[in-house]
């Protein structure tokens, strides 16, 4: 039963790492008077929304901007 009971912790263990997988955005440069207020990522980009409803989203790789959207309000 003992051996049970080790077996079950060892595999809490190994199922849930501690290590963190999110990644650290270091080298991002927004244009000046702007601050970011959400941020998404998908498997080769990351989107930056910013206080002005603009989304930037950049290439993952090289942090090159890829695309801008302006977000129209109703």
């Amino acid at each position: 039963m003992i051996i049970g009971f080790i077996t079950l912790i060892l595999m809490f263990v190994m199922r849930f790492p501690s290590y963190n997988q999110t990644n650290q955005l270091e080298n991002i440069t927004l244009p000046i008077g702007i601050s970011a207020t959400a941020y998404t990522q998908g498997d080769d980009w990351y989107a930056i929304i910013d206080d002005q409803n603009i989304i930037h989203i950049f290439n993952l790789n090289d942090n090159s901007l890829r695309q801008t959207i302006q977000i129209k309000s109703q």
